[in-house]
């Protein structure tokens, strides 16, 4: 008989999370080129803000089936403790330091408890932490407005009062929720299965629309029938329709037992044409204790789910009823008694910042709001991205009044170059230094005239340019930054 391999468990002990995140951090700090003397300290700081025992609560919550997607994204970071969940925490830490001494910030510490609105305050103090590096003074979270509301900031900037408001519109239409609950109550069942019969397998799941729970199971018992039909049979790969979803299921493991070359093209195939994939690993028996104390341990690639999104259902509408969200928000930056400038900060994963869809989109809403209502200064729209550097950063396109005080041509300039060239993890530390990072430095402080910046470039490109501009030596500056991080620069 066969020695038996593997043990399957559900999930690895990992100890107390916290621990483990600081483990897994210093493990990856060179990778990462994380700040190490700031490892330990970023989690005491999570953990004195929200509270240990509330960490504890988020810790013991029971898991359907993918830990991370039951939890709140705190916890996850700490459990997971992946590259991204290492940044993203110390990411948290780094804004909480510096905005220690806001007023308000216990309110905000509340939100930023809640699963529901986590994302929507990570935006309030991402945003609050980059205004405070703009200059801005007299910062106050969730400052009173007319009516017994709450806007969201609240900070004095050229002597001007502004109002900002941070949120995550909701379109009806968001066609991947029936993916995230793939994922929740179903992934399990697929993996689970595969391990049954001791295979290695991969599920190409295409949605042509979606679905609801019924027909979620639906699929999922179709893909485990189907799969004891493929074990069954000479074919390593078998397909059948759904009025949801079109489903391939390969047996990897006899596939690239017989024809690696055919295994490699099916891999490739299947990560080029999917939206979405996660897979799971085998891991020894006696690799186990290894990876709970964070040493190197073997493991195994096993199954895999790959998922393709529905088509995205065309309405005429959608921009519109973007826009009216967000006029929505309007009320939440007007207060009588200073008349302060207002900021809508919008957070999105649609992308309104190419083609004609994003020039459309822009249109409406600088005319629906930015021209109709003259107390609008800026409407920042922002998406927060995973970058090479590995590092978090928010791409962000702004549209602005013709009397705008906060995203004058200096103000876009600093924020671009500070998004894009500094490290926040270090204490905005340059991730290239040399003399053009500190002379760029200098100039945004205002220890720089524009006079002295001109000549500094001329003397850059060692060539007479007397028709040379400020506006193009930012768009030359714009240039040299894409060329570093690979990244286009939303300009204004």
């Amino acid at each position: 008989m066969r020695k038996k391999r593997f043990k399957y468990i559900k999930e690895l002990d990992i100890g107390d999370p916290v621990e483990h995140w600081i483990q897994r951090a210093f493990k990856r700090a060179k990778v990462l080129n994380l700040p190490s003397h700031l490892i330990v300290d970023s989690a005491a700081v999570i953990k004195n803000a929200l509270g240990e025992e509330w960490l504890k609560n988020n810790f013991a919550k029971p898991n359907k089936s993918l830990p991370f997607l039951d939890k709140h994204p705190v916890a996850s970071n700490f459990e997971i403790a992946g590259d991204p969940q290492i940044v993203s925490n110390m990411e948290i830490a780094e804004y909480l330091r510096c905005l220690v001494n806001v007023p308000g910030l216990c309110k905000v510490l509340d939100l930023l408890k809640n699963k529901g609105q986590f994302y929507t305050t990570f935006l309030q103090i991402a945003y609050a932490y980059r205004f405070k590096k703009l200059g801005a003074i007299e910062m106050r979270f969730e400052p009173p407005i007319d009516e017994g509301r709450y806007s969201d900031l609240f900070f004095l900037y050229k002597n001007q009062p502004f109002l900002a408001e941070c949120f995550r519109p909701k379109l009806k239409n968001k066609g991947q929720d029936h993916i995230q609950d793939i994922l929740k109550y179903s992934a399990n069942k697929l993996f689970d299965a595969a391990v049954k019969h001791k295979r290695k397998i991969f599920y190409y799941i295409r949605f042509l629309r979606n679905i609801n729970t019924k027909e979620r199971k639906e699929v999922i018992s179709l893909c485990i029938t189907s799969l004891n039909k493929l074990i069954s049979q000479e074919s390593g790969q078998l397909k059948f329709k759904h009025d949801a979803c079109d489903v391939k299921i390969f047996d990897a493991s006899k596939i690239e037992r017989n024809s690696p070359n055919e295994y490699k093209g099916i891999l490739l195939e299947l990560n080029e044409t999917s939206d979405f994939s996660c897979n799971v690993y085998l891991v020894k028996v006696n690799q186990i204790d290894k990876a709970r104390n964070h040493s190197d341990y073997e493991r195994e690639e096993s199954s895999k789910l790959f998922i393709k999104y529905p088509p995205r259902e065309k309405h005429p509408d959608w921009i519109l009823s973007l826009v009216k969200k967000i006029e929505k928000k309007i009320i939440q930056v007007r207060r009588k008694s200073d008349n302060p400038r207002g900021i809508l900060i919008v957070n999105s994963s649609i992308n309104l910042f190419k083609s004609d869809t994003s020039r459309n989109f822009n249109t409406r809403l600088y005319y629906k709001i930015i021209d109709r209502h003259k107390n609008i200064d800026t409407i920042i729209l922002t998406s927060h991205k995973w970058m090479v550097c590995k590092r978090y950063k928010y791409i962000a396109t702004s549209l602005m009044g013709p009397k705008t005080i906060l995203f004058g041509d200096k103000e876009t300039l600093t924020l671009n170059f500070l998004e894009n060239s500094v490290d926040l993890l270090k204490g905005w530390p340059l991730l290239y230094p040399d003399k053009f990072s500190d002379f760029m430095f200098k100039y945004i402080k205002g220890e720089i005239d524009d006079d002295e910046f001109k000549n500094y470039w001329i003397e850059i490109y060692n060539r007479k340019l007397n028709n040379f501009d400020i506006k193009e030596i930012r768009n030359s500056m714009d240039k040299f930054i894409n060329k570093l991080y690979h990244i286009n620069i939303n300009k204004r």
